[in-house]
């Protein structure tokens, strides 16, 4: 709900759906200000999460969040600005830089973003994640390992902020009366793969460390919206 203030309160469900999950997996309750200013926009939020003990999510656990927005338009771009404190056993930085520029269709109801993004975080959530569920939480479908006792996952360096990946994307939105209808492909493009310290235990209690880097490549993926506006 969007007050005529600026003050907005949401929430939101996410289901998984699979051939071996079905639950809903996560629920988010934020609050917030936005406010525009001529060319600058601002906005404030905070949020609460709330997972599945069996969610494989990988930030499961962090409990909440708050950041803030900035956006400036200089006509032929608009760069933009999101620090954001995720707050867990740790409290990780997270920054997201971009540059967009819109154009307007039909009468200014169609707009098309292209938009360019780095993301760049601290990482004490993944190791939270590997800690405590990446090898913890049986999934269905998936016996378990003969001889093996336990498994536990240490990522090396999560409190150095560092790029995390470039996202490349053309947001599409369509507005028609009270409807509107959105479409976003991105590209994105990992860099700097989380090292991992994996250490297995035998059922003789017997343990071996391990090494590994993880396997990142370049993925394609959107997301579909449709949005209808109550009242005025």
């Amino acid at each position: 709900y969007y007050f005529k203030s600026g003050f907005y309160i949401e929430g939101s469900l996410s289901y998984v759906i699979s051939s071996t999950q079905n639950r809903i997996d996560a629920g988010t309750f934020s609050g917030g200000y936005n406010f525009i200013s001529k060319n600058y926009t601002g906005e404030v939020t905070a949020s609460k999460f709330f997972y599945s003990s069996q969610s494989t999510n990988v930030k499961s656990e962090v409990k909440g969040s708050l950041g803030y927005y900035n956006s400036y338009n200089f006509g032929f771009i608009t760069p933009t600005v999101t620090a954001t404190l995720d707050f867990g056993t740790k409290t990780d930085i997270v920054g997201e830089f971009g540059i967009e520029h819109s154009f307007g269709a039909f009468k200014d109801k169609l707009y098309i973003t292209p938009t360019l993004t780095a993301n760049a975080s601290t990482q004490n959530y993944y190791n939270n994640y590997y800690r405590k569920r990446r090898y913890t939480i049986k999934r269905k479908g998936k016996p378990p390992v003969i001889g093996i006792a336990k498994v536990t996952g240490i990522v090396e360096d999560t409190s150095t902020f560092k790029l995390l990946d470039y996202e490349i994307s053309v947001p599409f939105e369509y507005q028609t009366g009270k409807f509107t209808f959105n479409f976003n492909p991105v590209y994105a493009i990992p860099v700097n793969p989380a090292i991992v310290q994996i250490t297995t235990v035998k059922q003789n209690n017997t343990s071996t460390t391990r090494t590994a880097i993880e396997k990142i490549a370049n993925t394609f993926y959107g997301t579909v919206g449709v949005i209808y506006k109550f009242g005025k």
